[in-house]
């Protein structure tokens, strides 16, 4: 007899695709909204659940996660990070600093405003730093793209 969750799981995959259902995550991090990533993969929030398991080799990765402010001496090697990766490949800017520069863009280092200036983005989280719930939903959004895309 095949349970709810069963049946759940089933259409999601069928819905989703083989893609969505693992996602490979190369996460890029340059300042505190990096914790939050690591404490949506911890083992509260969990988002191995979902599919999702971040590695340690971007060849490897269908997404990116780039959080913290990018600024003009980082962004050749995310571009090349972003060459090297996998066909096809997704980029997400996690919080206010990835996405449009943050509000730490007149001290130090000038920022780039936002991510997508430099590669192209699929995804923008908002906060200063974003709740790992909405990195879970923005997963979710995510793996509901790419299942769109694939079919």
């Amino acid at each position: 007899m095949i349970g709810v969750e069963d049946r759940h799981s089933e259409a999601r995959e069928r819905r989703l695709g083989p893609l969505a259902e693992s996602l490979w995550i190369y996460h890029v991090s340059f300042s505190c909204c990096g914790l939050e990533v690591g404490a949506a993969a911890g083992p509260r929030f969990d988002w191995e659940r979902l599919g999702c398991k971040v590695v340690e080799d971007h060849r490897n990765a269908d997404v990116l996660f780039v959080s913290g402010p990018v600024t003009e001496g980082v962004v050749e090697q995310l571009r090349e990070i972003y060459g090297e990766m996998r066909e096809p490949r997704f980029v997400v800017a996690v919080g206010s600093c990835a996405s449009t520069g943050g509000m730490f863009s007149l001290e130090g280092e000038k920022p780039l405003k936002g991510l997508d200036a430099s590669i192209p983005v699929d995804l923008f989280i908002p906060g200063c730093p974003p709740r790992p719930e909405s990195l879970i939903h923005a997963v979710l959004r995510l793996q509901d793209k790419i299942g769109r895309r694939e079919k």
